[in-house]
């Protein structure tokens, strides 16, 4: 299954707790602002979707810096014969 992980990010201001949670948040409020938009094969797209919280684990770790506070979009493909393929190329 591929699937679209949206991440929500934050600095080093506020506890972890909170970070976590306000990433999460962020995350959240980005895929029901996609579930408002009308397209086609909607069901298909919203099944693929997947919010992730990360606090602030990849925030500079020196200073609080605004640029951490972010949403990332990272896309997962799979292919099912992605174990044939490689198999494939060590056998050559």
């Amino acid at each position: 299954m591929s699937r679209i992980i949206i991440e929500g990010h934050t600095s080093l201001k506020g506890s972890q707790k909170d970070n976590m949670e306000l990433s999460f948040q962020r995350a959240l409020a980005v895929t029901e602002y996609i579930d408002t938009i009308n397209f086609s094969n909607q069901d298909k797209f919203r099944n693929k979707l997947l919010a992730a919280g990360r606090g602030n684990i990849d925030a500079n770790k020196a200073f609080d810096d605004p640029k951490d506070r972010k949403v990332m979009f990272r896309f997962q493909f799979k292919r099912e014969d992605l174990g044939q393929v490689f198999k494939n190329k060590t056998n050559n």
